[in-house]
């Protein structure tokens, strides 16, 4: 998973919006979308912002994988 979908799935799970994020990040919704779309790479610094916003200690952590574990099956 990139960075891309591993943002998305944060925002979405913590119920925020792309406008929201993008205002808490200082940038804009378009620049959230096409960070989620993959047309958009963002500056080290943009990172930190959105980390910031989500509620991310580390920056990194936001070029990780996210991992769901299907419960439903044990």
């Amino acid at each position: 998973m990139s960075h891309k979908l591993t943002i998305q799935a944060l925002r979405v799970r913590r119920g925020v919006t792309q406008g929201t994020l993008a205002v808490a990040a200082e940038t804009s919704q378009p620049v959230i979308s096409m960070i989620e779309n993959g047309s958009y790479i963002p500056s080290d610094e943009l990172l930190e912002k959105i980390a910031s916003a989500l509620k991310v200690k580390d920056p990194l952590d936001l070029l990780l994988p996210i991992v769901d574990f299907d419960t439903k099956n044990e």
